[in-house]
């Protein structure tokens, strides 16, 4: 069994690695904004990105795109309904049948992928 004072150290150790990558990652940064090339070349990319962006809003702007993108938005929240719900229904099954596979409608075996995240709690103000 695991105790609280190895979980809490392996967490101590991610929080210092993920601070390296960090101050790696901003030294890295700072030597693409220092390079007048780079920035030169980043400043034409991102005009380029603003001409394909207003192409493209003109092509989907046409009535018979603006049909077809208001169903994808709305399969798609109908699919992140979906997940949400099935997501509840394995867990339930994985605990109920104590196991971490199930067998589709297909005869198709698949394997149950738990993960868990650990997030910082926000603290609540009273303002």
């Amino acid at each position: 069994m695991v105790d609280l004072e190895t979980i809490q150290k392996r967490i101590e150790q991610l929080d210092i690695a993920q601070q390296e990558i960090n101050t790696i990652k901003t030294a890295l940064d700072d030597a693409l904004a220092e390079d007048d090339r780079y920035q030169q070349l980043d400043l034409q990319t991102r005009e380029f990105a603003v001409q394909k962006k207003k192409i493209k809003d003109e092509i989907w702007a046409q009535p018979t795109y603006q049909d077809a993108m208001a169903k994808m938005k709305d399969i798609k929240e109908e699919m992140a309904d979906l997940k949400e719900i099935l997501n509840h229904e394995l867990l339930e099954w994985r605990q109920t049948n104590n196991s971490d596979e199930i067998i589709g409608a297909d005869g198709t075996t698949r394997k149950l992928k738990v993960n868990v995240r650990l997030q910082q709690q926000r603290v609540k103000s009273n303002y």
